[in-house]
């Protein structure tokens, strides 16, 4: 295999850097700081938004699979951020390899699923986006699916439902909650403050979603989605008890009163489809996943916003 992969410095697509070139495989990869994996192949300077960029680079490179792992996240980012990384970036990286044909997984989202009055949900649940990020990213499963029909380009979606594992940013919920209770660990603070204790998600480990990524670049269907998830859903709740078993350290919760009714109240996805075309199955358990958040953290220096958590 020789892979390029689009956002290779970010969490996903680093941890797919270790994965793949474990593997054996020949690893390129484009980054806006230029900052990939240790001893994990060739990295470049780049930014998807640059077609002349990605047309050059693929012409080099001449991959046999692509990962576009690459992608705007919510949170603070503007919406025309994100649909302009996330759904043009999609476009110039099909129309980079629109020639050549290599397979592309694209690292999508279940966040397209929205609220769904059933569960589990399936690859059939139809787009129900409830936020400017998850209508970007259905935007960009469009993108894909057109792309495979006007130019035959092998695009496979892994539809990935809500990560875990260590180097997640702390935008994420579980690594939020895993720094702030570091930062109690170390006198930096005392309290940790939470959203919605109740909300449930379905937790996949970023190790076990991209071995799927790895599985499927080898044995996904070129123009099918595949739900990459645990059939499990947790609680904030549950997620926050996790953690706090794994320290020593007295903690004070804080619940915030915060409303969002862009997210699920529960969100549970099923991998049958992704089973039983691969074989693929989680095998990192939740537990292992919060402790190894944790432990993240604790090699990191923590600086704590004034006024946060005290």
């Amino acid at each position: 295999m020789r892979a390029l992969i689009t956002g290779i410095s970010g969490f996903v697509g680093s941890h797919l850097a270790e994965y793949l070139s474990a593997l054996g495989a020949d690893i390129y990869g484009i980054a806006l700081n230029n900052c990939a994996p240790a001893n994990t192949g060739v990295s470049c300077r780049g930014n998807i938004l640059d077609g002349y960029f990605l047309r050059g680079l693929i012409a080099k490179v001449r991959p046999t699979h692509v990962f576009h792992c690459a992608g705007q996240l919510a949170g603070k980012t503007q919406p025309h951020e994100l649909f302009n990384v996330n759904v043009i970036g999609m476009y110039n990286v099909l129309a980079a390899v629109k020639n050549t044909r290599p397979r592309v997984i694209v690292a999508a989202s279940s966040a397209v699923y929205g609220r769904r009055a059933a569960v589990p949900i399936s690859e059939d649940s139809p787009f129900n986006p409830m936020s400017e990020y998850s209508a970007s990213k259905a935007a960009q499963e469009l993108v894909a699916i057109s792309q495979f029909h006007a130019h035959a380009i092998p695009v496979i979606r892994a539809r990935i439902f809500n990560l875990l594992g260590p180097r997640q940013p702390e935008i994420f919920m579980a690594s939020s909650l895993a720094k702030q209770i570091v930062a109690v660990e170390r006198g930096a603070a005392s309290t940790v403050r939470v959203h919605h204790l109740e909300r449930r998600r379905d937790y996949v480990d970023v190790r076990d979603a991209v071995r799927a990524c790895a599985i499927l670049a080898e044995c996904g269907e070129p123009g099918e989605a595949y739900n990459v998830c645990s059939g499990t859903s947790r609680s904030v709740r549950e997620t926050l008890a996790g953690l706090m078993s794994q320290t020593q350290a007295t903690v004070t919760v804080e619940v915030d009163d915060f409303s969002d009714a862009s997210a699920a109240e529960d969100h549970r996805g099923s991998f049958v489809k992704l089973h039983g075309q691969t074989g693929w199955e989680p095998k990192i358990s939740f537990e292992e996943s919060l402790r190894d958040i944790l432990n993240d953290w604790r090699e990191k220096a923590i600086v704590v916003p004034k006024g946060r958590g005290n």
